[in-house]
């Protein structure tokens, strides 16, 4: 004796949008850009005060957040927007090479940043979950 099972499937709505992918992938870049601009540039943003890296407010006016590929964002001092990044900004962070032979060895805001982002599930289901919820809900 044999049992023969028969399955059938059929999707409807938004997730049988050939169109799907792409819109997911937008809201993801969306969502990253989201948090790169808000929590990555505004904290190192933050960092640029009077006495601690800022003078004129030209490269506190510099940091941007953008999307530089799907799924990549990228928080800098102009280099995405402008074509590279101020002249004086690997100094400030303290990554240039004369900070290894002077006093000052840099602010790290970027690292900083870097570090509080990293690992933040809480951050990135606000933005990037919230960009997909905000998908299926339309």
């Amino acid at each position: 004796m044999t049992l023969q099972v028969g399955i059938s499937v059929e999707l409807t709505g938004k997730i049988a949008d050939p169109r799907l992918e792409r819109q997911i992938k937008d809201a993801i870049n969306s969502g990253l850009h989201e948090l790169a601009e808000i929590e990555g540039a505004n904290y190192v943003r933050s960092q640029l005060y009077p006495g601690h890296g800022f003078r004129t407010g030209n490269l506190k006016n510099h940091i941007n957040a953008d999307i530089v590929g799907d799924f990549n964002a990228q928080v800098d001092a102009g280099a995405n927007r402008y074509g590279s990044n101020l002249v004086y900004t690997n100094w400030i962070e303290g990554i240039s090479t004369r900070n290894s032979i002077s006093s000052f060895k840099g602010y790290g805001m970027f690292r900083k940043m870097y570090g509080k982002l990293r690992g933040n599930d809480r951050a990135f289901q606000r933005y990037v979950g919230g960009a997909i919820m905000r998908l299926f809900n339309k």
